[in-house]
């Protein structure tokens, strides 16, 4: 974890930007919460189809959904994170 925080400061100083404080997060491969998780369902309702159901354009079956389920819950968890620990950050890397 030491070693990511002194790469990341070299890497802002390499391009000069200015830090003040610099976060690593740790636990980024835990799985999303059961509210973030209900939210995402609930915003993709809408679009979601069954694999028997016809196939059209912004629509998304349910084995998509499956396949992509790992990929999705990383994407649900960082935007945890970000909401977390970087709301008032001028730039997050």
């Amino acid at each position: 974890m030491e070693q990511e925080h002194r790469c990341m400061a070299a890497l802002l100083g390499k391009f000069r930007i200015e830090f003040t404080d610099i976060f690593v997060i740790p636990d980024f491969a835990q799985r999303p919460s059961q509210s973030t998780l209900m939210e995402w369902d609930k915003l993709i309702a809408p679009f979601r189809i069954d694999d028997e159901g016809e196939e059209r354009e912004g629509l998304i079956k349910e084995s998509a959904l499956a396949t992509h389920k790992e990929r999705t819950y990383r994407h649900l968890r960082c935007r945890e994170l970000l909401l977390q620990h970087s709301s008032s950050a001028n730039l997050i890397v």
